[in-house]
C-alpha cells in the first residue's frame, strides 16, 4: 500500500475503534510506558471489531471484546488465527508487543521505565527476536534524511519508532480486512433481501 492509502487505513480504523482523529500520530509523543500501554488498547479494539465484523454477529462484540488479545488458548489473536484473518507475522507482532505490555503494566515502577532499557535487559535470543519482529517491513537498509542505516540498528536504537512504523502496516491490515468483511455482510444481507422479494 502507497503511504496515502496507509494514512487512510488508520484514520478508517482511528473512526471504527471510537477513539479520536490522530490518536495514533500522537503515540509518538508518549513516554514510552504510555505509548506502549496506549498502542497495545488500539490493537485490542481493532482486532475485537475485526472479528466481530468477520463473525457478523453484532450483539457478541462485548464478548469478543472481553477475550484477552493474546491468550494463546482462547484469546482473540487465536479466533483471529482459526478465522484466517491475519498471518503469522501479523500475530506474532501483536503477541509480543502483547508481552512487552504486560511486563509494563504489572509492576508500578515499569512506568518510569523506557524502550531501551527494556531491551538491554534482554538476553541475546529475546532482544534479536524483538529487532526482527518489530522491524519486519522493513528491507536490510533504510534510508532516513538521507542516512542509510542497516535495518536491524535502527529498530535497535529506535525501539518505539521501529513498532510505531511497523504498526501502519498491521494496523492498515486490520483495517481494510475490517472493511472488506463489512462490506462482504452488506452483500449478503442485500442478496437475502433480494431472494426474500423473489419468493414473495
Amino acid at each position: 500500500m502507497a503511504n496515502e492509502e496507509l494514512l487512510k487505513a488508520i484514520a478508517e480504523l482511528e473512526n471504527d475503534t471510537g477513539v479520536k482523529e490522530g490518536f495514533f500520530a500522537g503515540l509518538l509523543v508518549e513516554d514510552d510506558w504510555s505509548f506502549i500501554i496506549k498502542i497495545h488498547a488500539l490493537y485490542e479494539a481493532a482486532v475485537s471489531n475485526l472479528i466481530t465484523n468477520k463473525i457478523g454477529q453484532v450483539k457478541l462484540e462485548g464478548f469478543i471484546s472481553r477475550l484477552e488479545l493474546s491468550d494463546k488458548s482462547k484469546g482473540k489473536l487465536k479466533l483471529a488465527k482459526d478465522l484466517n484473518l491475519l498471518d503469522d507475522q501479523e500475530r506474532k507482532f501483536i503477541y509480543s508487543l502483547s508481552e512487552i505490555r504486560n511486563s509494563f503494566v504489572h509492576n508500578v515502577k515499569n512506568t518510569q521505565v523506557d524502550l531501551e532499557k527494556y531491551l538491554d535487559n534482554l538476553d541475546e535470543n529475546k532482544r534479536q527476536n524483538y529487532i526482527d519482529t518489530f522491524g519486519y517491513t522493513y528491507p536490510e537498509n533504510i534510508t532516513i534524511a538521507g542516512k542509510t542505516i542497516n535495518s536491524k540498528i535502527f529498530t535497535r536504537e529506535n525501539p518505539r519508532i521501529a513498532i510505531w512504523h511497523n504498526s501502519i502496516h498491521v494496523l492498515a491490515v486490520i483495517s481494510c480486512l475490517t472493511s472488506t468483511e463489512r462490506k462482504n455482510k452488506s452483500i449478503q444481507q442485500l442478496i437475502l433481501k433480494i431472494h426474500e422479494l423473489q419468493n414473495r
